[in-house]
């Protein structure tokens, strides 16, 4: 969709008044009333409001999406927006945070102190296992449970990425029997969702237990790979009628570990 430029704007760059751009508009909703302080600087075609300015608090809003391949002048528009209205450099890299990410957790984790994870193969979970171990070496402990609900040859694949690629040092916990005999004829998802999620927790409490007698101590610390959406879906606000996901991964870990 098109979309026509109605005032000289910051985050347009050297646009002009009445100057044109295709841009992906995907949303059916518009807005209808600006906020005090706010002006139209462009509009689409039939008239939607598709940018909007607070030039003195350098507030801005669009209606489409400037990130994707279908908006051709989009990343020139975020562009303006972060170098010559906000006025950032291009310094940041990401190795940036994950020197300060393993300097957190030197400060949180003690010398002697030792670090429990679980791994499921996931990102999230990784990505925090590997900045542990790159803070605490092998004063981490991690375990990758294989639960019979795997993809072809996934265990191998992963078990060769933490290993191989990453270093980790990882206990795989073969439990396919344990975890398949429990869900035989079960066809509720919600049911299998509690006997996933008790199983799991015996498996990982038995991994916990081993590691205290080899260790002599309890791990001070759990490595808990949960992105804000995983507190949402296990939490759901009463309103939403929606029924909480049992056993989530936030819940489990907490459990067991309090357990422990």
């Amino acid at each position: 969709m098109e979309i026509e430029v109605k005032k000289s704007c910051g985050i347009f760059g050297g646009k002009k008044v009445e100057d044109r751009q295709v841009v992906w508009i995907s949303h059916g909703d518009e807005a209808a009333t600006l906020p005090n302080g706010f002006e139209v600087v462009a509009r689409s075609q039939q008239g939607a409001i598709a940018a909007v300015e607070d030039k003195d608090r350098r507030f801005y809003g669009l209606q489409y999406h400037p990130e994707v391949t279908h908006s051709p002048e989009g990343m020139e528009t975020l562009r303006s927006f972060l170098f010559e209205v906000s006025g950032v450099n291009a310094g940041w890299k990401m190795e940036d945070v994950m020197d300060e990410e393993i300097k957190v957790i030197n400060n949180m984790v003690g010398p002697d102190d030792h670090v429990i994870c679980a791994l499921s193969g996931g990102v999230d979970s990784t990505v925090a296992a590997t900045l542990v171990h790159k803070a605490n070496g092998d004063r981490l402990h991690c375990v990758f449970v294989d639960n019979g609900l795997l993809r072809y040859k996934e265990r191998e694949r992963v078990m060769e990425t933490f290993e191989r690629d990453l270093h980790l040092p990882v206990t795989c916990v073969d439990a396919t029997e344990q975890f398949l005999s429990k869900l035989k004829g079960v066809v509720d998802p919600e049911l299998k969702r509690k006997i996933i999620g008790k199983e799991f927790i015996c498996v990982f409490d038995a991994f916990a237990k081993e590691l205290e007698n080899n260790l002599g101590k309890k791990p001070a610390f759990l490595v808990q790979g949960t992105l804000y959406p995983d507190v949402i879906e296990s939490c759901p606000p009463p309103e939403t009628g929606r029924t909480t996901l049992t056993q989530s991964k936030v819940i489990i870990m907490l459990e067991v570990f309090l357990k422990t």
